[in-house]
């Protein structure tokens, strides 16, 4: 992780994002190994220079906001100020295998942004809200810029509103320029009732890429990777593309064991390809430029890859991204 890091700052990336999970989705019986995410940014920003460093994302289940907080400002003394918190309503798998509630998460959500956005100020809080109960809380010291983005995942209805009202930076995944358009003009209505300036919200997405220099071949990865896909896919953005068909899955939801991964995945495969490569940005450099194009153009400000594929895949989608696609995103900007 720490090479791959040193390898994309050279090579002119501006960020790398780390998910906070406690597990992983099951290959088969096979558990994938998953590393804290906070140490191993931590690593990362004792070898790096310029590198921004985030969460792609943190809940607001597992620490108390203010642990969250602390935890956050260590990385950005470290790192002397390049830390982004993205930060998400929670997914069940990192939760229930280990017993921790996930009451009303997107009012957690919200209120846990507003605890962290307090203490960062360096001021006594005296906080008494739904979920947490501060009577004198006060952390020293500060972050190093006054306070620290944070980013939220979201595409429901309120948690749109949260990134309007709270948020520094929206971080969506596996979107379609169409759909990145319509809620990022939610957002920003949100932002103006709300009495916020737009421009103050950085827009972001985690494009799941293939990335390859034969085209079929890309296409053909793209339908093989879909179905491991498709289970980790909102039923709302499924309903935004027009599907119609079984809706009786959702990781939000899911409980990571094999017995319901393949469950799942024999519900997800319901899905048609059609549908799902609206959501995959696959191809050659030509072709994927082309489709990033079509983000900028929706709005899009922040490009976060998620190279699909076997280590051999990603390693070459990596490098034909240095090569062909950052030179090109770096004129748009």
């Amino acid at each position: 992780m720490v090479e791959s890091a040193i390898y994309i700052e050279k090579n002119g990336y501006d960020s790398i994002w780390l998910a906070d999970h406690t597990v992983s989705t099951p290959v088969g019986e096979e558990w994938p190994p998953v590393l804290e995410a906070w140490t191993t940014l931590a690593a990362i920003a004792t070898q790096t220079k310029t590198l921004k460093l985030g969460t792609s994302v943190t809940d607001p289940h597992r620490r108390h906001p203010a642990i969250l907080a602390q935890t956050a400002t260590t990385l950005d003394i470290i790192s002397n100020g390049r830390v982004i918190l993205g930060i998400g309503a929670g997914e069940a798998m990192n939760l229930d295998p280990f017993g921790i509630p996930q009451n009303k998460p997107v009012s957690k959500m919200r209120e846990t942004i507003e605890v962290m956005k307090k203490l960062w100020t360096g001021e006594v809080v005296e906080h008494k809200g739904e979920f947490f109960d501060i009577p004198y809380g006060c952390l020293v010291p500060t972050p190093k810029k006054k306070s620290i983005p944070v980013w939220v995942a979201a595409w429901r209805p309120r948690s749109l509103r949260v990134t309007a009202e709270l948020g520094d930076g929206w971080l969506p995944s596996a979107y379609s320029p169409e759909l990145l358009r319509a809620d990022l003009e939610t957002i920003r209505r949100c932002a103006l009732k709300a009495g916020r300036n737009v421009g103050d919200i950085e827009p972001g997405c985690i494009l799941p890429t293939i990335l390859t220099e034969d085209s079929d071949e890309a296409k053909e990865a793209a339908q093989e990777l879909s179905v491991r896909m498709r289970v980790s896919i909102a039923p709302s953005t499924l309903r935004s593309l027009g599907y119609e068909g079984p809706m009786e899955f959702d990781i939000v939801h899911w409980r990571p064991d094999p017995r319901s991964m393949r469950v799942l995945m024999e519900k997800a495969a319901y899905v048609p390809f059609d549908i799902v490569k609206r959501l995959i940005t696959y191809g050659t450099p030509d072709e994927c430029i082309d489709r990033f194009e079509e983000f900028a153009e929706a709005g899009l400000r922040h490009f976060i890859f998620l190279f699909l594929g076997s280590i051999e895949m990603r390693k070459n989608a990596r490098r034909l991204c240095t090569e062909k696609v950052i030179p090109h995103l770096k004129q748009l900007s």
